[in-house]
């Protein structure tokens, strides 16, 4: 079911481009509203880094400065002289920022915006580490995951249903995916979902715009995204969308089905937070997390939210549930594999 084009295989590569969590379930969290600073029992008293798995400019690196920057200040209207450090550490497809932040103290001053950084190493066995080494501070967005066809009138498909029809009539449809197991979940998933599994290729690419190009241009059936990186084309008419993963149909795309709706169990999308090394004193990741929250409520992070349509789910959680959620991730994951290798 593995095609490349010229690029990754994909348990190789985990990208950063690449979906994340499970299910829909445990949205919301086990936070509060924000910082009490009268009464907390933990708080920083000089820098804290921040070490960043993937590059600059990419979907963690802006949530990461997109919250923490408001975040700081917070701190400061608070009479906190704390400042954040971003250090972008690629390669490894995030194992080597991992390793770094394993490598420092457990006291609360190395925060890890580790997006698809944990859960899929574990699951393909790429990590010296499980999830009882780490942390867990709270989540901060919860993506949507899309399908989509070229928008050209020729086009072959329009529908997802056009898709399935081919796969069940024998031929082989062929999905591009960016990131390896994390860009290809949701595609995998909802093939076996949809009973097609057996005639569906997963094409991964390196390199989104070239995948992008080869889905309008018919090189492949289709192709999975995030639903930032896609409004240009799709509102240029480049691109359709033929699916979103998500229990219900959004009101912001009406157009568009929901695997919910169409009986496939698969509610899937990238999730976005914050760990921390195991050992780092509750109050801390606590703090964190309360701070996290109320930075979510500021007008530069609402901007960015609405800019990104990463409003379309909600996305916080607290150290509970974002515990909860990378633990079901990397079952997740081990399933994906499973019917990889099957």
């Amino acid at each position: 079911m593995l095609q490349t084009a010229g690029t990754v295989g994909l348990i190789g590569v985990a990208g950063c481009s690449g979906g994340g969590g499970g299910g829909d379930g445990g949205d919301g969290g086990d936070g509060g509203d924000g910082v009490d600073f009268t009464d907390s029992s933990w708080r920083p008293d000089r820098n804290v880094r921040v070490i960043i798995p993937w590059g600059a400019g990419g979907g963690t690196d802006t949530m990461t400065r997109g919250v923490l920057n408001p975040a700081e200040e917070i701190l400061s209207d608070n009479g906190i002289n704390a400042s954040f450090t971003f250090e972008n550490i690629t390669g490894a497809g995030g194992l080597n920022a991992a390793q770094r932040v394993l490598n420092q103290p457990a006291d609360g001053y190395t925060l890890f915006p580790s997006t698809n950084s944990i859960s899929p190493h574990i699951a393909t066995g790429e990590a010296d580490f499980t999830t009882d080494d780490w942390g867990y501070v709270c989540r901060v967005q919860h993506d949507t995951s899309w399908i989509y066809t070229s928008g050209r009138d020729n086009a072959e498909h329009d529908s997802i249903d056009s898709i399935v029809e081919k796969a069940n009539g024998g031929d082989t449809v062929s999905i591009g995916a960016v990131g390896g197991i994390t860009g290809a979940a949701f595609s995998v998933l909802w093939a076996d979902e949809a009973g097609i599994l057996d005639n569906v290729n997963i094409t991964t690419y390196q390199d989104a715009g070239r995948m992008r190009t080869d889905t309008i241009s018919g090189e492949i059936d289709a192709a999975f995204g995030e639903i930032q990186e896609l409004q240009e084309q799709y509102e240029a008419g480049d691109i359709n969308l033929v699916l979103v993963g998500v229990e219900e149909r959004l009101d912001e795309f009406p157009d568009v089905p929901a695997t919910g709706e169409k009986g496939w169990d698969v509610t899937y999308g990238v999730s976005r937070g914050f760990n921390v090394r195991q050992g780092t004193d509750d109050a801390a990741k606590t703090f964190w997390a309360d701070l996290i929250n109320e930075a979510m409520q500021s007008d530069a992070y609402q901007e960015l939210e609405q800019e990104t349509l990463l409003y379309l789910r909600d996305g916080y959680q607290g150290p509970d549930a974002w515990q909860q959620t990378v633990e079901q991730e990397v079952e997740l994951y081990n399933q994906v594999v499973g019917l990889y290798d099957a």
